[in-house]
């Protein structure tokens, strides 16, 4: 097995905390520092003038919120479930992303489903005055460190890369309705589509050449 690569420390450091018998110990403690940092900085994200942020929002007997967003001028929550992914090199690890991302979507429905139903709770949590509405709640999963490997089929809410949530966030003035409905249709997606296009890719077998279509990378200014 070739656990030690030259081209990607923060892997081999997950690898090593993953299997190393003296250093398993200190993998819970690593992986809640990386996600600290992520949660801190998509905090940092929205204004405080603006927004109220709440980390680490646990529902008893239910499942966590790892970050809860309030838009103050329109009482749009969104419900953000976080997950720091390791490129996959491997089948195992491949699956064991999709399996990370598949519970961050449970847990974005279950936490969704409860903030919804139960308005007063959530008042709580973020601690709203009466005259603050709740209009509307909407769950994201965002993943960090590694695309997403593709075979989740549709979720029941988006996955974005942090890196793209950032992207789309800029472009929503300040409003999570309207970042909502980027998130929605994921105009990246459609400008990433826009890259490639159609081509034909040669291929020789036993002596018979063939013509499949394949996408290449058109690089537009």
């Amino acid at each position: 097995m070739n656990l030690i690569t030259d081209s990607n420390v923060e892997r081999n450091l997950q690898k090593l905390l993953n299997r190393h018998p003296n250093l398993r110990s200190f993998y819970e403690t690593v992986k809640n520092a990386k996600e600290s940092i992520a949660l801190a900085h998509l905090s940092s994200l929205f204004p405080a003038m603006d927004f109220t942020v709440k980390p680490t929002v646990i529902i008893k007997g239910v499942t966590d919120a790892d970050l809860l967003v309030y838009d103050c001028a329109c009482g749009f929550v969104l419900v953000i479930q976080h997950k720091w992914l390791i490129a996959p090199e491997t089948v195992s690890e491949s699956s064991s992303n999709d399996e990370q991302l598949s519970e961050g979507v449970r847990q974005a429905l279950e936490a969704m489903d409860v903030f919804r139903k139960d308005h007063a709770l959530l008042r709580r949590v973020l601690e709203l005055k009466d005259d603050q509405p709740i209009d509307r709640v909407e769950a994201v999963v965002i993943c960090r460190g590694a695309e997403q490997t593709g075979f989740l089929g549709k979720p029941a809410v988006p996955v974005v890369l942090e890196r793209a949530f950032e992207e789309l966030w800029g472009q929503s003035s300040l409003s999570l309705a309207k970042l909502w409905e980027k998130l929605s249709s994921r105009p990246d997606h459609a400008r990433a589509a826009g890259r490639y296009g159609d081509t034909a890719a040669p291929l020789t077998v036993g002596g018979l050449k063939f013509s499949f279509p394949a996408l290449s990378l058109e690089v537009r200014p």
